[in-house]
């Protein structure tokens, strides 16, 4: 809603719509006595851009326009941001003017390089946000379904359901009846060829503190892990670092002849915890900050849990997940940087 009634406000302004194949931006510009002034929207509410990323599109466009014989170029960035402390470093971007529309507050901020030419658009936009904070206001109660970590909760809602419907038929301290349940064994994975016990031993837990542990460890780092890399690719960093977990645990295993039934959430766990370091090297701002905080405080729970700890799953977890997560933010990038260029072409 916000979005397009700052894109109406600025089309009231004169300005003209660009065909854009940049993903979350839309762009705008008017020519006047060969000055192009160039209004960008950018929706950054999920970092979808950086500011080295911005400063590259503003270079393309200013030289589009110098191609087309301009004689000058202005500017303008309006990024749409929900949090103003993980984004203002982008307030300055080469020779691009940047103004942050705050989602929270209803408002334009501009904290330096305030560019005169577009004063007029500057007060259009502010009056604009204030009459949809007074909307927003009347629509506060309404609940913005982006924002719930839809994986996380149903992740926590099925190995809760598992645990109850185990302790209602038997008791999970049972070795016995947990093998029946699904728990993973070398013997009847490599043998016996039930690799399905790769899976379903994810879902198993051996009593309250074994279970308190991991869902409190995937309450605290999946939903912002969730944020980071989206739904469905944190769904794969945690099913594929679960499998690979049970994989390297049940080999070592085999390897040192030892006859231990596993299960657990923990190796999935650190697969996403994987992610989160590979998060921090690829992005910033605030979510990610907070992430890492919190990196140190479930490495020590998953490692001092009561019991057998399965130090093999949560090693195999952590390596398969920053593998995974590496190769997931490669592609995230390379998809930013090829609708760079496409827009360049």
């Amino acid at each position: 809603m916000i979005f397009n009634d700052i894109v109406r406000s600025i089309s009231e302004s004169g300005y003209m719509a660009m065909n854009s194949n940049l993903i979350n931006m839309a762009v705008f510009s008017k020519t006047f006595d060969k000055v192009a002034d160039v209004v960008l929207v950018v929706v950054n509410s999920n970092m979808t851009y950086n500011k080295e990323q911005l400063e590259s599109i503003a270079f393309q466009i200013e030289r589009k326009f110098l191609l087309k014989g301009s004689m000058k170029v202005n500017i303008q960035y309006v990024v749409m941001t929900d949090n103003i402390d993980r984004d203002k470093d982008m307030c300055t971007c080469g020779n691009a003017s940047v103004w942050f529309a705050d989602l929270l507050a209803n408002r334009i901020i501009s904290f330096e390089n305030f560019n005169d030419e577009f004063k007029d658009l500057y007060s259009k936009l502010d009056d604009t946000l204030a009459m949809e904070s007074g909307r927003e206001i009347r629509e506060s109660k309404k609940v913005d379904l982006r924002k719930i970590p839809f994986v996380t909760i149903g992740l926590f809602v099925v190995n809760m359901i598992v645990f109850l419907l185990v302790e209602l038929n038997g008791s999970s301290y049972d070795t016995e009846y947990m093998l029946k349940c699904g728990a993973a064994d070398w013997k009847l994975i490599f043998r016996e060829h039930e690799y399905y016990r790769l899976v379903t031993c994810m879902f198993l837990h051996f009593g309250i503190s074994h279970i308190a542990n991991n869902m409190f460890s995937l309450l605290i780092v999946g939903k912002d892990v969730e944020k980071i890399y989206g739904r469905v690719r944190m769904l794969i960093i945690y099913f594929v670092s679960g499998i690979g977990a049970s994989l390297v645990s049940a080999y070592v295993n085999m390897v040192q002849g030892q006859e231990v039934v596993s299960a657990g959430a923990s190796g999935a766990i650190f697969g996403i915890i994987g992610a989160v370091v590979i998060g921090s090297l690829f992005e910033s701002g605030e979510q990610v900050r907070n992430v890492r905080r919190v990196f140190i405080l479930i490495l020590i729970m998953a490692l001092c849990g009561s019991g057998h700890v399965d130090n093999a799953a949560h090693a195999g977890g952590f390596l398969v997940g920053v593998a995974v997560s590496f190769i997931i933010m490669l592609i995230m990038n390379r998809k930013r940087a090829g609708m760079e260029e496409e827009h360049e072409r």
